[in-house]
């Protein structure tokens, strides 16, 4: 089928959390999400979880005239993911409704459309929804699908690796031919394999039908064909099995690609046809050897994300989305979690072609609600038809290392109808993809009532008393009881912060295959240590690899007893969670540095300190917190002399300090952490590593000055002029030797102009009261980051930025076709 992006020229009606308030309405070009502009606030129904954002409603509203090439076509409108409760209407008529806001869907507009026509979407973010901020609105792709009379459907396409041998493999290419007509039609399906390695030409994999670029003659490497008879008025299924040669590998590291061209033909006339990329790869999982991706063992260094792009909101742009995975790759991430729903299949693209594995999530709740309303409300009639939209679409990538079909579910343990449930689930995966493993994350707590005990702990502190043997109660494993059944029913069992059961399930359940769904970073190196030890364990996910807006404040740290108020969340105006590796703006946060030691994928040394007014002091956090350290070494003057708690992370066998060249100390580290008190004077204080007495590293920090400079670093020299690409620009102050000036920072006012508009700016701040869409924010430790987005011209973007006592900083990004 041709696709044809669907992303310009909305208007959209914007209505707020309160009913009968007049709407805001404006012209938006797609990607939108219409929450992440507006104003935060302390009493939002959706409180910490959602980041104080309040909900809302829009109506999203495009006016067209009917296209000649559309015409006697069959035409669909696609939609890759609306928040939530959608309902499409074109020219008045109630066209379909899809509740799930993470779910793709399509819908046929082909008996409504005129001559002139108008489609709306409306979307509805009634809080509380979700436990993260969600977005609201067309946040992702949206596309027209069309169709002759006979068509191959794009979620009918699966191509699957069945042979591997040396460099030999044999492909299953499946799809479904749909014929619209009244009668029988007999059909030629050809299919050729062309070679696309890690760069995707955009020739080859245009589904809209071009032939490939003469330049690929070359990297055709195999074709074959079937002949069928199409059913009139159904869908009827065939396969093609092609053998191939020379086969390069999709890997982490080297993520070789091919694409499928498929042809429908019927009596020598070329009716349809479809472009399908994949990765020719090999995965076995066991509890003896544990996980294996082309016979090589691999342990998976693993994240958990959330979907949103901080002050884009959900919008999912290529470039937004490509830019998380390159942090997450140079971070030393092999494999993210998709918590807790489907992705947007651009990230899926990308995941792809740059090599990082998938476990890709459907839920995070069944019947049991987790929030008021939530995907509680509409499991039952539509979790069928959202979990097979999410196989359908994605059982494609090579990426994607195994389902999850759901998140710390209340029914898991026993409960209402809880195992029939995961039956039912897990089966509709396997009747859709015979390919790869099916999983769950679950948590160590106890249902207590099917126990007969009562508990007024709180989650912090059911957390500690399981932490010896999770799930275990005056000797009897309760835990195991609860879920042994439930467990039978998966290939993976996703532990959510129980890493003591690796070992203790090797002996219980010798087969039983592991990974660590979610950890706690403040406990890294326990976590990563049993992964090491167990073969059972084929790896673990970080809660969370970056930070994302809502779950506010879980990761936060009070050095003061009395402002701990015993939540779990920070109160307003906590904005994220603060618990990533990296940070709202891609910096990477102190526990990432460390995490990245632990994996051994950085033989370097970091300084951080921890602030003189904190020194000696006892601090709180939830065990998702990190200690509060920096890279800083300018305090006030009222510090000269104070006693500064200084910290070096290293794979070293010792570390030495020097402050202004004289020795401070030397520490041999614990757990990757060498430590020493320092008293403060201004000036530059070093580390330096040693391995067997050799010095292998060093790092320093110095004493800045007053910011003099706004500094300006775009992250691209140039960008496309389609309307949709992005340049990101990070905004440093800086002193006048150049350094970065962390410990005074500036409220900044950025200012686009010429072929781009402003689409985003923030800062890694986890705790402000500042709104989105201003124009103007606070920096960070000395930085912000500014989002630009081209329009559909060529020219230069120009962005100007100010800041109070600091002259104007004008960058210029080219724009061109």
């Amino acid at each position: 089928m041709q696709k044809i992006t669907f992303l310009d020229g909305w208007r959209r009606k914007r209505y707020g959390p309160i009913a009968r308030t007049a709407p805001t309405e404006e012209e938006v070009d797609l990607p939108d999400d219409f929450i992440v502009d507006t104003e935060r606030k302390p009493d939002a129904m959706g409180g910490a979880g959602t980041g104080y954002f309040e909900g809302g409603h829009a109506v999203y509203q495009k006016e067209f005239t009917l296209p000649e090439e559309w015409r006697n076509k069959h035409v669909f409108l696609y939609v890759d993911g609306a928040y939530m409760n959608s309902q499409v209407m074109l020219n008045t008529e109630y066209i379909g409704k899809n509740p799930y806001g993470y779910s793709p869907f399509y819908m046929e507009l082909t008996p409504w459309l005129a001559e002139k026509n108008r489609l709306e979407i409306i979307t509805s973010d009634s809080q509380p929804n979700a436990r993260w901020y969600s977005g609201g609105g067309l946040y992702r792709q949206v596309e027209i699908w069309l169709g002759d009379s006979l068509y191959i459907h794009p979620w009918s396409v699966h191509v699957s690796t069945e042979t591997m041998e040396e460099n030999r493999a044999g492909i299953r290419i499946s799809f479904q031919v749909t014929n619209t007509e009244d009668k029988n039609r007999g059909v030629t399906v050809r299919a050729q394999v062309y070679a696309i390695g890690t760069e995707v030409k955009d020739k080859v994999r245009q589904d809209c039908g071009q032939s490939p670029d003469q330049d690929f003659a070359d990297a055709l490497m195999c074709e074959g064909k079937t002949s069928l008879t199409a059913l009139a008025g159904k869908d009827t299924e065939d396969v093609i099995r092609l053998g191939m040669e020379n086969v390069r590998l999709w890997d982490t590291e080297n993520p070789f690609l091919y694409a499928v061209l498929l042809t429908v033909e019927c009596e020598g006339k070329l009716l349809d046809r479809h472009v399908q990329e994949f990765g020719v790869r090999s995965l076995s999982f066991d509890a003896k050897k544990g996980m294996r991706l082309n016979g090589r063992s691999i342990k998976l260094r693993g994240g958990c994300i959330h979907h949103d792009n901080a002050s884009l909101g959900a919008c999912a742009y290529p470039e937004a989305e490509k830019r998380k995975l390159r942090i997450l790759k140079e971070q030393g991430f092999n494999a993210v979690r998709t918590a807790h729903n489907p992705v947007s299949f651009t990230f899926l693209n990308l995941c792809d072609r740059m090599g990082m594995l998938v476990l890709e999530e459907a839920f995070d709740c069944w019947e049991k609600r987790k929030t008021e309303n939530d995907y509680h409300l509409f499991f039952a009639e539509w979790w069928e038809r959202d979990l097979s939209a999410m196989i359908l679409r994605d059982r494609s990538h090579p990426c994607i290392f195994a389902w999850s079909v759901g998140n710390e579910i209340p029914e898991f343990t026993g409960s209402s109808q809880g195992l029939e449930i995961l039956k039912k689930l897990a089966a509709c995966v396997r009747r859709l993809d015979l390919s790869r493993p099916v999983a769950l994350g679950q948590h160590g707590m106890l249902n207590m009532e099917l126990i007969g005990m009562t508990t007024d702990k709180t989650f912090a502190e059911l957390q500690g008393m399981v932490s010896e043997e999770p799930g275990v109660i005056g000797g009897v494993d309760y835990w195991d009881m609860q879920t042994a059944n439930s467990w039978e029913q998966l290939d993976i069992a996703g532990y959510n912060y129980i890493w003591p059961r690796y070992k203790m399930d090797a002996v219980k359940h010798p087969a039983r295959v592991i990974m660590g769904t979610e950890i706690h970073p403040f406990w890294l190196y326990d976590y990563w240590q049993a992964v090491l030890e167990n073969d059972n364990c084929i790896g673990d996910f970080v809660w969370s690899a970056m930070d994302y807006l809502g779950e506010a404040g879980v990761g936060r740290v009070e050095w003061d007893p009395a402002r701990f108020n015993g939540s779990f969340v920070g109160e307003y105006p906590w904005l994220s969670n603060s618990q990533g590796d990296i940070d709202l703006d891609g910096n990477i946060r102190p526990q990432g540095c460390y995490h990245k030691i632990l994996w051994g994928l950085d033989k370097g040394i970091h300084l951080y300190t921890r602030h003189p007014a904190h020194t000696g002091k006892e601090f709180w956090g939830t065990g998702w917190h990190w200690e509060e350290v920096s890279r800083e070494w300018t305090y006030a003057e009222e510090y000269q002399g104070k006693p500064v708690q200084v910290y070096a992370y290293g794979d070293c066998d010792e570390v030495e300090f020097f402050l202004n060249g004289k020795s401070v100390g030397r520490s041999v580290p614990e757990r990757f952490i060498a430590s020493v008190t320092v008293s403060w004077e201004p000036g530059t204080l070093q580390a330096q590593a040693f391995r067997n007495g050799v010095k292998v590293a060093e790092d320093i920090l110095e004493t800045t000055a007053q910011p003099e400079k706004i500094v300006l670093l775009p992250e691209r020299e140039q960008i496309s002029a389609d309307g949709l690409d992005l340049v990101f620009v990070k905004i440093e102050l800086r002193d006048g030797a150049g350094r970065l000036v962390t410990c005074q920072d500036r409220e900044v006012s950025v200012r686009v102009t010429g072929a781009g508009t402003l689409a985003g700016l923030g800062s890694g701040n986890p705790c402000t009261a500042e709104n989105y869409g201003t124009g103007m924010r606070k920096t960070w430790q000395g930085r912000a980051l500014a989002i630009a987005r081209a329009r559909k011209m060529n020219g230069e973007i120009v962005m100007a930025v100010t800041a109070d006592g600091l002259p104007e900083t004008v960058v210029t990004i080219p724009v061109c076709s």
